[in-house]
């Protein structure tokens, strides 16, 4: 089954298991593969199906995803028993996991796509209809080819702590679990002399009319110098070539869940030669150290950019190794 929408954990074993300390421990590559799912718009759901000791567990789910490092994740619905699954969700539609022998041959008997989580199965042999799929982990388990449907909103790609990609991405504005990143850039153009052209925010934007240094979030597919020049071509309407820019900062900022990347562009361009996005700027200058240091003391200049007042005056003729 290569497209679903649904997918269904009979918790806590199909995707919890006991560990020798009696604690239940994510299985190997769950994490991942619910991430992936969602990544898809695969809805998420957990199942008791009417086994007393899973439905004592299920409160606390919420709690062992986020224990695992999957806070963004819901499980959007709780089923008890098969008829409250069947009158919720298409077979057509929904695979089902679970770590039950005996509940994978009732779901298999009604015609669901079911796959087997344990190894008990194959240790014990215990029967298992030639339907059920056995998985030994979860790098077997199928990924829907369904995707979500973006209508034009941004989308990012996302990273975990060390900068590695995930293979993930996710919509602007979208909650996603804690551990994961997005890439951010922002771009300060300085002229001969010492001069720095920055932008005026359109009113309908947050921070409405503020002056900032042109920036972005870095889209699914993206390279962060590749954001760069085409933020500066959206905003401004200027061409610059990939090797002229140059990264002269990096952090991480767990407040807003993102790496943030600050380069450096050499450039000298008269303000009549520029061609503003209406939809996001409707002014700019060049303001020396000085006059963005005024702004941001009258509260013009964007509070999220504030790194400016170190930053800037180490610009010198040269981008300095600052990384």
């Amino acid at each position: 089954m290569d497209c679903f929408k649904n997918a269904v954990f009979q918790c806590p074993g199909a995707l919890f298991y006991l560990s020798d300390n009696g604690s239940l421990k994510l299985r190997d590559g769950a994490k991942y593969y619910l991430l992936k799912l969602t990544s898809k718009g695969v809805h998420i759901y957990a199942a008791s199906l009417g086994l007393q000791s899973y439905s004592d567990c299920l409160p606390s789910i919420s709690d062992l995803l986020k224990d695992a490092g999957l806070s963004g994740l819901f499980m959007e619905q709780i089923f008890t028993d098969l008829t409250d699954l069947s009158r919720n969700l298409n077979p057509e539609e929904t695979i089902f996991f679970t770590a039950k022998a005996n509940t994978a041959r009732l779901l298999s008997e009604e015609g669901w796509h079911t796959y087997i989580f344990s190894f008990e199965a194959s240790e014990k042999k215990l029967y298992v209809p030639e339907n059920v799929a056995i998985l030994n982990s979860y790098s077997q388990a199928p990924e829907s080819s369904r995707k979500m449907s973006y209508n034009k909103q941004e989308v990012w790609d996302l990273f975990d702590s060390d900068r590695q990609p995930l293979g993930l991405t996710c919509l602007r504005n979208e909650k996603y679990p804690d551990g994961m990143y997005h890439l951010v850039i922002s771009v300060w153009i300085r002229n001969s002399q010492g001069q720095f052209l920055i932008s005026q925010r359109h009113p309908d934007k947050f921070y409405p009319l503020f002056w900032e240094c042109t920036g972005g979030c870095v889209a699914a597919g993206e390279t962060p110098l590749s954001t760069v020049v085409r933020e500066i071509k959206e905003e401004l309407g200027l061409t610059v070539k990939p090797s002229e820019p140059k990264l002269v900062y990096q952090t991480r900022r767990e407040e807003f869940k993102d790496f943030y990347d600050v380069w450096l562009v050499n450039m000298d361009v008269d303000l009549h030669c520029l061609t503003l996005q209406k939809s996001e700027v409707v002014d700019a200058k060049w303001a020396s150290f000085e006059e963005i240091q005024a702004l941001d003391q009258q509260g013009l200049f964007h509070p999220l950019l504030s790194y400016y007042k170190e930053l800037l005056p180490k610009l010198k003729s040269e981008a300095p190794n600052l990384i």
